[in-house]
């Protein structure tokens, strides 16, 4: 035990729950690289730490079985370890370049066709951080307007119906900006009657875009309303959906991911089939988190904006160009004759 730092005498006499909680302190330290050598280490080497750690400890201590049985508090930090491990096949972001390439696409597009549809909901996405259940459906069946994916616990849209898009007018303090504005809406709220991480309800705010209203989330949210007016959409039917010849079609998350690896390919100049295949439905999350970074917000604000309950979007973070750029200038603006040297008391 004096290996792992864990005092058998001490252990003994905590709860099940507070030596539970020791152990998962244990395994995040463990994840976190702090091992003999000082580097991370795989999760099934994390699990072998943990059973020999609980030996003296444990009447049942933790196995190294095809499915051990772990404190909820353990099995926590282990999947998220082993999920970690599966970054190098993380999904490639949704970038602001190609979202400038389904601008131009837009332009020659019907207001209710495909392209001008995309846009609209790519750019909100982005600001917003969509997760693909909560705009998009699975397959070519949700066509119609009886069939579509719900939510189990009341049959209701699992995407965004009309409703859940509301505006509100600019504040007395920005009313100067109406001359300037082509909308009396300065904000647009979204509301999440359901979400994968249980904050049901949720709500969140966005401003109009007065410097470049091309560009403006408030816009685009009130083109979809409007498109989803004119195509005849029932109040609880999703609203992400485009004119088609004789009707209209929900987008599904296999159409989307063609055009996303089609606009990545043009975009970037990438051939790779390997490559491309990383730009998924997911990538327009991904691509909200790096956004956010790469204008130097904090984890907390990332976390706050984008709805994380954790912060596990970290393993999506890029060194871009922009980081790259930033980290110059802050070199560049640091005063080396302020860095003092203390070499009396070095350790």
């Amino acid at each position: 035990m004096d290996t792992h730092h864990l005092c058998p005498s001490l252990m003994h006499s905590l709860s099940e729950f507070d030596t539970d909680f020791v152990y998962a302190c244990y395994a995040q330290d463990l994840a976190s690289g702090n091992t003999f050598w000082f580097r991370t280490i795989r999760t099934a080497t994390i699990k072998l730490y943990l059973k020999a750690a609980s030996c003296p400890v444990r009447n049942n201590p933790f196995s190294y079985s095809r499915y051990p049985s772990y404190p909820p508090l353990v099995k926590d930090i282990l999947d998220e370890h082993s999920r970690w491990e599966e970054v190098p096949n993380r999904r490639e972001p949704f970038t602001l370049d190609m979202l400038s390439y389904f601008h131009k696409q837009s332009k020659t597009s019907h207001p209710d066709g495909y392209d001008a549809s995309l846009f609209d909901w790519l750019l909100v996405g982005i600001f917003a951080g969509f997760r693909k259940t909560e705009w998009m459906q699975d397959s070519f069946l949700y066509k119609s307007t009886q069939t579509y994916q719900r939510v189990d616990k009341d049959g209701s849209s699992r995407a965004f119906i009309a409703a859940d898009f509301t505006f509100s007018p600019f504040p007395p303090s920005q009313h100067h900006h109406l001359s300037k504005s082509s909308t009396t809406n300065g904000q647009l709220h979204i509301k999440w009657r359901f979400q994968k991480n249980g904050q049901n309800g949720q709500s969140i705010s966005y401003n109009h875009n007065i410097q470049n209203e091309e560009y403006s989330v408030v816009l685009a949210a009130q083109r979809i309303l409007d498109r989803a007016k004119r195509l005849h959409i029932p109040s609880s039917h999703p609203i992400a959906v485009f004119a088609t010849d004789d009707s209209f079609s929900c987008f599904h998350h296999n159409l989307v991911e063609v055009s996303l690896r089609e606009s990545a390919s043009v975009v970037y100049n990438i051939k790779s089939t390997k490559t491309l295949q990383l730009f998924s439905s997911h990538s327009l999350r991904v691509g909200a988190c790096v956004l956010l970074h790469s204008l130097q917000h904090d984890a907390l604000f990332i976390q706050f904006r984008l709805r994380w309950r954790s912060l596990s979007f970290m393993s999506y973070l890029r060194n871009t160009p922009r980081i790259a750029a930033l980290h110059n200038f802050t070199f560049n603006k640091g005063n080396t004759d302020d860095i003092c040297i203390n070499t009396t008391h070095q350790i």
